[in-house]
């Protein structure tokens, strides 16, 4: 059984890419997701950001290597891989990343900036409208 979950979010740093030996490469970015919802106290909007480590292999390494940068907005399918390592102080620590199989990019080319980013992508999607929740009642908050 596998955990799955779909983002829609703003790419924090540039990629940071990973090349092996074989010549086979990892890509790994910071993803940004918000709720937003009303304060019922305050009649206040607020704002809750998540972030996520984003790992991609394959074809999609070279994809992100060649035309994602800081800023971008992404949609994502993958799975969620939760590990534990022991940090420099021998404590045992725990993470989670998704290991992203689907991507589209929703920075449109204008928006980007990039030169890169102007050539076209085959099957790949970069002005892909996906509605975004303007708020969300505190009732359906889950905290």
């Amino acid at each position: 059984m596998h955990s799955k979950t779909t983002l829609i979010g703003g790419v924090g740093a540039d990629p940071e890419i990973i090349v092996f030996e074989n010549g086979n490469k990892l890509a790994k970015i910071t993803l940004a997701t918000s709720i937003y919802w009303k304060d019922k106290q305050s009649g206040e909007r607020k704002e809750k950001t998540t972030w996520h480590n984003i790992q991609f292999g394959g074809p999609l390494a070279g994809i992100i290597e060649s035309y994602v940068q800081k800023g971008h907005r992404l949609f994502i399918k993958g799975e969620i891989d939760n590990y534990s390592y022991d940090d420099k102080d021998g404590n045992k620590r725990y993470a989670s990343r998704i290991r992203c199989n689907k991507m589209t990019m929703l920075t449109s080319k204008s928006e980007s900036g990039s030169q890169d980013a102007s050539q076209s992508l085959p099957n790949q999607s970069t002005s892909t409208p996906v509605p975004q929740p303007e708020s969300t009642d505190s009732d359906d908050l889950p905290f």
